[in-house]
């Protein structure tokens, strides 16, 4: 408060004086009083507009975090099942191979048959074209 003096009267200091002091000082004070109400009500607007976009981001992290969590766990289903899927191949394939072998064994012994068989038409061939040849 300011510094202020009264003019005193006869039975003591001016009561109009007083009064219009009291009246300018109950001013300020309201003055003062509806500056922080408005402040007060500016910051909890702004406290409940920051609140809010702390909801938001929350909700979208928390959104977020799900979506990285189901990705992951789906990314982890296609690797299982992908691992499933080459381990039926690899096994097919080896299934495959097993049964090429068998038919190239098979195939072989019948060649190994077939020459055989050939070499011994060549050998008795030629034992009677060597007779016919000698015997002429």
């Amino acid at each position: 408060m300011e510094n202020v003096k009264f003019k005193k009267s006869l039975f003591g200091y001016k009561k109009r004086i007083i009064n219009e002091y009291i009246a300018e000082l109950n001013l300020k004070t309201q003055k003062m009083i509806n500056d922080r109400d408005d402040e007060i009500y500016d910051l909890q607007k702004e406290k409940d507009a920051l609140c809010e976009k702390v909801n938001v981001l929350t909700e979208k992290n928390n959104l977020v975090g799900e979506a990285i969590f189901a990705a992951e766990k789906k990314a982890q289903e296609i690797i299982e099942d992908a691992k499933k899927e080459a381990e039926k191949i690899k096994a097919d394939a080896d299934k495959e191979v097993e049964k090429s072998k068998k038919i190239l064994d098979h195939l072989e012994n019948e060649i190994n048959e077939l020459k055989a068989g050939l070499n011994a038409s060549v050998t008795k061939y030629q034992s009677e074209l060597d007779k016919l040849v000698s015997d002429k």
